[in-house]
Parts: structure tokens; sequence; C-alpha cells
């Protein structure tokens, strides 16, 4: 009895264990900043923006979403990989004038 006990324990602790973990399949989508860029690159590219990884394809720039203004991050990625034709964040996607302002500073 005491040996199939023994047997068993790991696989009762994995099960346990398991089960009180978050499931990735129920897992929200993690939240990520996502700026179109003015002009297109031939070359995919990636960069830190303010200690976030950025990637971007000829097009497109993803970086994630750490709860910053988006304002803000918008003019880092900006200074890095150029002007920025539209920008959106989990907070939603910023209007003509904040674009206006984030490629106007330097």
């Amino acid at each position: 009895m005491k040996t199939v006990f023994l047997r068993m324990l790991p696989y009762a602790i994995f099960l346990g264990l398991s089960a009180a973990s978050p499931s990735p399949l129920f897992a929200a989508a993690p939240a990520s900043y996502s700026a179109t860029m003015a002009k297109t690159t031939d070359t995919p590219r990636s960069d830190i923006v303010e200690g976030t990884m950025w990637r971007c394809t000829t097009d497109i720039c993803t970086g994630a979403d750490e709860g910053q203004r988006p304002s803000y991050i918008c003019r880092q990625v900006m200074r890095k990989f150029g002007p920025v034709a539209r920008f959106t964040s989990s907070k939603g996607e910023l209007t003509a004038a904040e674009l206006a302002k984030c490629n106007a500073l330097k």
C-alpha cells in the first residue's frame, strides 16, 4: 500500500499544481502597442524602446503594452523607427492631433 502511494505521489503533485495554475488556453492575450509606420522598410527590424522589445515588419511595429502612456511610447517609437502614421494600445488609438504631436517631437 505504501509503495503504491509513493509511486502515485508525483502524479498527484503534478495534477494539483496544474489545476492551481491558470491555463494558457484561458489566459487573455497580452496587450500590445502597435505602430503603423509612415515609411516602409525592406528588412525587418527590432530594437528596445523604454525597456520593451519592439519588432517591426515592413510597416508595422509592435511591442508589449507595459501600461505607459501611449503618447509617450509613440514619441519613443518615432525616435527609434521614424514617423508614425497610426498608433494603438490597450487604451485605444491615438487621435490625429496626438499623432501630430508624437511626430513633431524629436
